[in-house]
This record gives C-alpha cells, structure tokens and sequence, in this order.
C-alpha cells in the first residue's frame, strides 16, 4: 500500500490545477506516532497540499477530516473546495483568506446547513 500512495503523490505537481482525493486512501495516516493511525490525517493532506501550491480546485469529499491545515499559505489560488461527507463541527477560519475561493461544499458533515447547497462566496 505504501508505494501505492507514493506514485499518487509523486503524480501531484506544481501544474496540478485539479486534485480529486475524494474518499482517499492517500490521506490515510501510516505514522504510528500519530493519533490519527488509520484514519485521515491533516498531516497527509499538507504533504500532497505542498507539492500543487497552484491548486484551482481541491476534492476532499468523504475523508472524515475533522480539521483542514492552513490552506492560505499552501494553496493561495484555490477557487473550488469540495469537503462534503467529512466531519468539519465548524466552518474553517482557513478559508476567509482565501480570496480566490468562491465555491465551498459542506454537506455531509457536522457545521453544514440542513438543506444541501453549494456556499458560494460574494
């Protein structure tokens, strides 16, 4: 499994404008130091996160992240952000300093409105 998530990862690059890691294994957290063994970890997440800092948009629909990184300072162009099915209690502060960021999904987890929608930003 391994090497798998290292091909995945070694394919994501500057050029990357389109990351789908929707229900990925790659985020699942190998370090058995890390409270987050066998589960998403943010920790995954900003390794693949510093290889696309040109990043448009980001799918990380169905992970079971319970928190996001800063994504300001790693992905700065993001415009599109699908966290739908995860379990986000509250709306990260991240994204208010994403001044690109104009579509954001949160269905599916906890801080979601009821009716499902896009939250798109003025």
């Amino acid at each position: 499994m391994a090497a798998k998530v290292a091909r995945s990862l070694a394919a994501v690059s500057r050029a990357t404008a389109v990351l789908r890691l929707s229900a990925s294994e790659d985020l699942v957290c190998k370090n058995i130091m890390c409270a987050k063994l066998g589960e998403a970890c943010v920790c995954r997440l900003v390794r693949v996160l510093q290889r696309a800092p040109d990043l448009k948009e980001l799918y990380l629909d169905n992970n079971n992240l319970e928190s996001l990184p800063e994504l300001s300072d790693l992905i700065p162009r993001l415009e599109v952000l699908d966290l739908r099915g995860n379990r986000l209690k509250e709306v990260p502060a991240t994204l208010e300093a994403l001044d690109a960021l104009r579509v954001v999904r949160l269905e599916g987890n906890p801080c979601a409105t009821e009716e499902p929608r896009d939250q798109e930003k003025p």
